[in-house]
């Protein structure tokens, strides 16, 4: 689940500062937006770059963390988890000095010649001081039975095959747990989804994977029209159908002998898991690299 709060916190003192005004600054791609009747000057950030600051004051910031990548599968009857999406985070920061804004790295999704787990995303941050606001990676995908816990972070890992009970958990400020597979092998059997920003991942089942946790709507933050991110990646299952992307954001589950699919790029969002081949090893689905907004008021 997504939390916003409002921290007036300054770059170099744990003072907290009252009735501070907005700052100005420049970085990243810019331009004008309206949301709720308020106008703000909107920096998007989809690469790490350096926030200037050339007015100190308050800044809102939303910070998304990398997406995890998808477990693969091998030849004995797996199907593979969806990864958790990266944390998100909402904040009201002040702001001084000019601050690196850090932006995580999407997983990669499993690969070999064995069930493997998707690899975690990389966190978003902005700045290193006190007022620095910073997200968890998500966890990637497993599905092996002898790797028994999908991986955590800001949203966590779906379960795979044989696999109950034991799902990534996510950072009840920043995401949410990922589904649960089917805990008995067969190339049916569906693969839990990853957890989102707006919702736990979908249990897999004997007839679907389980879908990806639905993301956040970035236009109650950024205006236009609905935007997501940070949605979950859907768990994989053969001979049937793969759990969807969380929001159309995070990768597909594999519905067939196939890979699963790639989260959308800069969303945050989690890969999708694969689906059991008896042909040999299919890739899990990459996770995406995040995504930091800034704006303030004009």
């Amino acid at each position: 689940m997504t939390r916003s709060y409002l921290g007036y916190v300054s770059s170099q003192t744990t003072d907290f500062i009252p009735l501070m005004t907005y700052g100005t600054a420049t970085g990243g791609s810019s331009s004008s937006i309206t949301v709720s009747g308020t106008n703000y000057t909107l920096l998007t950030f989809t690469a790490t770059g350096t926030l200037t600051v050339t007015k100190a004051g308050l800044f809102d910031v939303m910070c998304v963390a990398g997406g995890g990548g998808g477990g693969s599968t091998d030849n004995n009857d797996f199907n593979a988890p969806g990864g958790g999406a990266g944390g998100m985070q909402i904040s009201t920061i002040y702001l001084s000095s000019n601050q690196t804004v850090q932006i995580g790295a999407g997983g990669a999704g499993g690969t070999g010649n064995s069930a493997l787990a998707g690899t975690n995303g990389e966190s978003s941050y902005v700045g290193s001081s006190v007022g620095s606001v910073g997200v968890a990676a998500a966890g990637g995908g497993v599905n092996a039975s002898s790797i028994k816990t999908g991986g955590s972070g800001g949203s966590g890992a779906g379960g795979g095959i044989e696999q109950s009970g034991y799902v990534g958990v996510g950072i009840p400020t920043q995401g949410n747990n990922g589904g649960t597979g089917v805990n008995s092998r067969g190339a049916g059997n569906g693969a839990g989804g990853g957890g989102g920003a707006g919702g736990v991942g979908g249990n897999g089942s004997g007839s679907v994977g389980g879908a990806g946790g639905t993301g956040y709507d970035a236009s109650l933050f950024i205006g236009g029209s609905s935007s997501f991110v940070a949605g979950g990646g859907g768990g994989g299952r053969v001979n049937g159908s793969g759990g969807a992307g969380g929001s159309s954001v995070g990768g597909a589950g594999a519905s067939s002998n196939a890979n699963g699919s790639n989260a959308t790029a800069n969303t945050g969002s989690g890969g999708g898991g694969a689906g059991f081949s008896s042909g040999g090893a299919k890739t899990g689905g990459n996770g995406s690299g995040g995504v930091v907004y800034v704006r303030y008021k004009v």
